[in-house]
This record gives structure tokens, C-alpha cells and sequence, in this order.
């Protein structure tokens, strides 16, 4: 248990260190990412990671930066 929270912090002030230098939110999936499947590695989870694609065309009803 104590190796998981150890994990936890570590894993906590990473996110939190990285929220605060990235200017997005695309800057701050691209710091995270590996970190996330590093701790999950040796959590014994697997953790895919998988970039955004298209799932459908024509007129949004909403945009988002």
C-alpha cells in the first residue's frame, strides 16, 4: 500500500507541475500521457494510449478549441 501511494503522490505533482507550464490543453495530454502509463506499467494496468480521430463529418452543433 504504500508503494501505491507513493505512486499516487508522485503521479499527483506531476499533473499538477505540468497544468501549471502548459498553455492547453493539448501541451498538457502530451506531458501527461507517458507519466499516466508509466505509473499504470507498474501498476500492472495496461493503459493505451490513442490520439483523437474522426468519427463522423458534416456541421458540428458545438466547437471546441
Amino acid at each position: 500500500m504504500e508503494e501505491l501511494d507513493s505512486l499516487a503522490l508522485q503521479l499527483y505533482e506531476y499533473i499538477a507541475l505540468a497544468a501549471r507550464r502548459a498553455r492547453n490543453e493539448t501541451e498538457f495530454r502530451i506531458e501527461v500521457e507517458p507519466k499516466i502509463c508509466e505509473v499504470a506499467g507498474k501498476l500492472g494496468i495496461l493503459f493505451e494510449r490513442s490520439a483523437e480521430y474522426t468519427l463522423a463529418r458534416g456541421r458540428p452543433d458545438a466547437i471546441y478549441n
